[in-house]
C-alpha cells in the first residue's frame, strides 16, 4: 500500500496488480480481485491483468467471469505477441516421424 502513495499515478496500475498477485497468494481471493479490477479499469489492454484476475475468479468459483476474463486475455496475447506460443500442447503439431 505504501508503494501506491510514492509511485507516479500512470503506473499505480502495476502496484494493484501487484497487490492482487500477493493477496491470491495469501488466499484473500476477494482482495486479490477488487485489486485486480482496479488495474484492469487503469490498464484494460494488458493481458497479463486479464489473467490474473480469470485465475481469481476462478477461485472465487465465479465461472462465468473467469471465462470472459480467459477469452479477453488470450485476446490481448494474440494482438500482443503473434508469434508467441499460445499454450504447450504436445504432440499437437500431427504427423509423425
Amino acid at each position: 500500500q505504501d508503494a501506491l502513495k510514492n509511485t507516479p499515478s500512470k503506473f499505480r496500475w502495476l502496484c494493484h496488480a501487484d497487490l492482487g498477485r500477493a493477496s491470491m497468494t495469501a488466499g484473500r481471493v476477494e482482495a486479490a480481485i477488487s485489486e485486480l479490477e482496479t488495474a484492469r479499469r487503469a490498464m484494460p489492454g494488458n493481458a497479463q491483468v486479464h489473467f490474473l484476475l480469470s485465475q481469481a475468479y476462478r477461485r472465487a468459483g465465479r465461472k462465468d467471469d473467469a471465462q470472459r476474463e480467459t477469452a479477453e486475455f488470450e485476446k490481448l496475447k494474440a494482438q500482443q505477441d503473434p508469434l508467441g506460443v499460445p499454450g504447450f500442447r504436445p504432440f499437437a503439431f500431427g504427423g509423425g516421424r
